[in-house]
């Protein structure tokens, strides 16, 4: 019972830490394209 319930932890937290790294990617992700949306209207108006 002990083994089961060490295995769900590990499991709850590796979830847990991948889960926070592909939301830390996705931000990351979403402000380069937001950068890149910027330096695109700027070239737009020069």
């Amino acid at each position: 019972m002990e083994v089961i319930m060490l295995l769900l932890v590990t499991i709850l937290v590796l979830f847990l830490i991948i889960k926070g790294a592909v939301h830390q990617g996705t931000f990351d992700a979403l402000k380069e394209f937001d950068e890149y949306l910027d330096k695109k209207e700027k070239n737009k108006i020069e």
